[in-house]
């Protein structure tokens, strides 16, 4: 829960930076500089010496710049044009793709609830995506 609470949190804040005017790559920086700065003492905490690695600085840089850089760039490019709830739900995708990857390129067994759970996933990702079917109001009495 606290972890679907911060997500929701993290949209809501970077829709209302963007809503004043700033810009996404604007917002997500100083988002995640604030994150970072938060989480700077879990790395102390658990000692940065991995990191110094060959291993460990190619791995940071590829998480850094690939998987959060890259996605949050697109996450704010899209909350520019979309409500946060639309871009948080759309970002569903991402364990369904995973999820697709790692059966098809990892050859990881699906069972049946898992296979389930990714229908109904795929088919709430289809729903939010088609276009709204607004009914007219009209001004007829209801029935006695």
């Amino acid at each position: 829960m606290g972890a679907g609470a911060s997500y929701a949190l993290y949209a809501l804040a970077s829709k209302l930076l963007l809503d004043r005017g700033w810009s996404f790559q604007a917002a997500m920086g100083v988002l995640f500089g604030l994150a970072a700065v938060a989480s700077a003492p879990l790395l102390v905490a658990t000692g940065p010496g991995w990191i110094v690695t060959p291993e460990g600085l190619a791995l940071a840089l590829w998480l850094g710049v690939v998987t959060t850089t890259v996605a949050y760039l697109l996450f704010g490019w899209g909350l520019r044009r979309l409500a946060p709830t639309t871009v948080a739900t759309l970002t569903l995708a991402e364990p369904l793709g995973a999820t697709l990857l790692g059966v098809w390129v990892l050859h990881e067994q699906l069972t049946a609830v898992s296979a389930a759970g990714l229908a109904v996933l795929a088919a709430g990702l289809i729903v939010l995506s088609l276009p709204a079917v607004r009914k007219e109001k009209t001004d007829v009495a209801p029935p006695p």
